[in-house]
Parts: structure tokens; sequence; C-alpha cells
């Protein structure tokens, strides 16, 4: 009787081990995912910010007329 338990038991921890291992690499793959998403947006608003500019040293091209760079 000893060995059934210990089997239902091992068998238990091992279904759990199973489910923190899937709830884990979804948890991976969505922050994965998020981050790439966070960082495309980043980059998209300054390099709006970037077209902006008060003075021509604001501007790679160095000219800036009425406030954006040409």
């Amino acid at each position: 009787m000893k060995g059934a338990i210990s089997l239902e038991i091992v068998l238990l921890i091992v279904l759990m081990l199973v489910a923190v291992f899937i709830i884990g690499s979804t948890l991976i793959s969505t922050t994965q995912n998020t981050t790439a998403k966070i960082e495309e947006k980043s980059n998209k608003i300054v390099s709006k910010i970037d077209e902006y500019c008060i003075t021509d040293s604001d501007c790679e091209s160095g000219t800036c007329v009425n406030g954006k760079c040409k």
C-alpha cells in the first residue's frame, strides 16, 4: 500500500511541475512580445520628437524651419 501512495504523490508532483513549466513558458513568451511592442512604440515616439526643433543646432541637417528639421 505504501508504494501506491508514493506513486500518486510522484504523479501529482510531476503534473504540478508540468503546469508550472507551461505557465512559465507562456509568461516568458508574453513578456518578450510585449517588450518588442513597447520598444517599437518608444522608437516611433523618439523619432517624432527628433523631427521638432527650436534652433538649427537641434537638427542633424542643421536647418530648422518653422519648428521642424528640414
